[in-house]
Parts: C-alpha cells; sequence; structure tokens
C-alpha cells in the first residue's frame, strides 16, 4: 500500500470518508492524465503547476465536466485532494 493510503487509513475518519477521499482523488488523477499536456512542469511534482491543476480542474468540474457539479460536491472535491 503506498504511504499515502497507509496515512488515510489511519486517519481519524469514517470508512465511507475514506472511500470518498479515494474516489475523488482517483476522479482527478483521471482528468489530470487527460489534461496534463495543458501544463510546463509536473503538477504532481511541482507546487505551482499542482495550485493550477487544481485551480482548472474546479472550474471543469463547475462548468464543462460531463455532468455540472454543486458547489458543495465541489468542495468536497477539493477537501479530499488537499486531505
Amino acid at each position: 500500500m503506498p504511504p499515502r493510503s497507509r496515512a488515510l487509513e489511519r486517519a481519524p475518519l469514517s470508512a465511507e470518508t475514506r472511500r470518498t477521499y479515494r474516489s475523488r482523488v482517483r476522479m482527478f488523477l483521471s482528468w489530470l492524465s487527460d489534461h496534463a499536456a495543458t501544463y510546463a512542469a509536473d503538477p504532481l511534482a511541482e507546487r505551482q503547476a499542482r495550485d493550477w491543476a487544481v485551480h482548472d480542474y474546479r472550474m471543469w468540474l463547475l462548468r464543462d465536466g460531463p455532468a455540472r457539479r454543486s458547489r458543495v460536491y465541489v468542495n468536497s472535491a477539493l477537501t479530499a485532494l488537499d486531505d
């Protein structure tokens, strides 16, 4: 199990929250793999590229995603990424 997954398992979160966090992170990584060429630097390694990627992902969820999401959903997704 990757170190971050182990950290998530030890965090004081419910099993449902852990499942949701994993799902939201997988969705972001999937989106990122489709949009990685947009960024000059690696969003998984460079802070500024990461910040822009998260910003772009948020806007995509709100405006352009296949099922435009509510602000509550978007905030929940960003919380999962931040944690």
